[in-house]
């Protein structure tokens, strides 16, 4: 008996084993089935059971009427499928110029299309996804090797990032029963950058040293001069002081040692909360002033960081930084910036000047916790997005905060923040 119950475990283990693996081998087939039935659109699905009850109770009560009408839908489905019916031989490319825009510039995509079968082609629609919308183009019939080309223009009334395709070929029918889709391009992306305005150089009055502060920690080589040593085996010449060696009795060669410098890291922190904004218009008004900051320290040659909400801090040139400043967006389980501060805090721990970007339903005291975060000797400024119109400079407990109503007051705020 006790035999009996391990062979009965054992087979019904290897049934688990085996109906498993049937399972996982009809998993292409599977796919399949469901390729095909994707191309049913929700009213062919509507007119498919509606023919099935019409069928099934003019079957059950002997209704002709019910018959007719499940004979019809039948027809109806088979003259839909015969419209899509066929594969269509081309070759999509799609391109966008420039790839790279500021707000209001214009910008301009083609699509290509080039017949590669040898064989005409009919004429067939080809529709393109452009962020939210899409754009539609009804190709005229192409013989082999034929072209044809397409312009469209791709709003950029907003800041953002707009992915445009896949390209994809359209087959249907009149009544919209089936829809069969063939995806010929890979998607592509257009940023909209924010509009920016032109500051003076951040390292007057925001920062002590254009060049970086100054440390304790020694170096052979640097910026700013220490003192004098004795040569030692593996100094670098150059930094050997000629005139001093010269008048040291014991003939020794003496040598430069200098402090180390850091370098300027500005770290621009944008706060994504809906809470904190009054409108969408305060945001990128917010994002406009965050990335003058943030190009103003590329042309200074600093190191930039940029925060903008959930995404990971940023570091490169001004064009991905502006890259990462058109994919923000408004959250509403957004980072609070209290948080956000403090993880640019612990990325960022050699940051010589912080701007906290927000809006005008920021509490005063949401703004002085996130300064908080960063090491004393860090310069933190405020700056705040308002829908009023009205630019201000306010210093609130230490932290300077700059209240800006307009961009084409920022360069004026960031100079009187600088004098104060």
């Amino acid at each position: 008996m006790s035999s009996v119950a391990p062979n009965v475990s054992r087979r019904i283990s290897t049934a688990s084993e085996v109906a498993a693996q049937a399972w996982i081998d009809l998993e292409p087939l599977r796919a399949r089935i469901a390729s095909r039935l994707s191309i049913v659109t929700p009213l062919g699905w509507g007119v498919a059971c509606a023919g099935v009850a019409a069928w099934f109770f003019g079957v059950e009560l002997g209704w002709q009427e019910f018959e007719i009408a499940a004979a019809a839908c039948l027809v109806v489905f088979v003259l839909a499928a015969v419209f899509t019916l066929g594969r269509a031989e081309l070759a999509i490319d799609v391109s966008i110029a420039p790839p790279r825009v500021v707000v209001g510039e214009p910008a301009a995509g083609e699509v290509a299309v080039r017949n590669i079968s040898g064989r005409r082609l009919i004429p067939l629609p080809v529709e393109l996804p452009v962020g939210a919308g899409f754009a539609r183009f009804d190709l005229p019939p192409l013989r082999g090797g034929g072209t044809y080309d397409e312009t469209f223009l791709v709003p950029t009334k907003r800041r953002a990032m707009i992915p445009v395709g896949p390209a994809k070929s359209v087959r249907s029918d009149p009544l919209g029963l089936l829809r069969r889709e063939i995806v010929f391009s890979d998607v592509i992306e257009l940023f909209v950058h924010p509009r920016t305005a032109q500051l003076e150089s951040l390292g007057s009055g925001f920062l002590r040293d254009l060049e970086g502060n100054e440390t304790e920690a020694i170096s052979p080589s640097d910026l700013a001069f220490h003192s004098l040593r004795p040569y030692v085996p593996g100094d670098d010449r150059r930094h050997v002081h000629w005139r001093t060696t010269a008048r040291v009795a014991s003939g020794d060669l003496m040598v430069r040692q200098f402090l180390d410098t850091r370098r300027s890291h500005l770290v621009v922190v944008l706060d994504t909360a809906v809470e904190s904004y009054a409108s969408e218009d305060e945001f990128e008004l917010a994002i406009s002033g965050a990335a003058s900051f943030a190009l103003r320290g590329v042309r200074d040659d600093q190191t930039v960081t940029v925060v903008p909400g959930r995404q990971i801090a940023a570091r490169g040139g001004g064009t991905r930084l502006l890259d990462a400043f058109s994919r923000a967006e408004l959250t509403e389980h957004a980072v609070p910036i209290e948080r956000l501060a403090a993880y640019a805090a612990d990325a960022c721990g050699d940051a010589s000047l912080v701007i906290l970007a927000t809006g005008s339903q920021a509490e005063m005291g949401r703004i002085r916790r996130a300064a908080s975060r960063f090491e004393l000797e860090t310069t933190v400024a405020g700056l705040v997005a308002t829908s009023d119109g009205v630019s201000t400079l306010q210093t609130a407990r230490g932290l300077k905060v700059m209240r800006m109503g307009a961009l084409e007051d920022l360069a004026r705020l960031a100079q009187g923040a600088a004098r104060v």
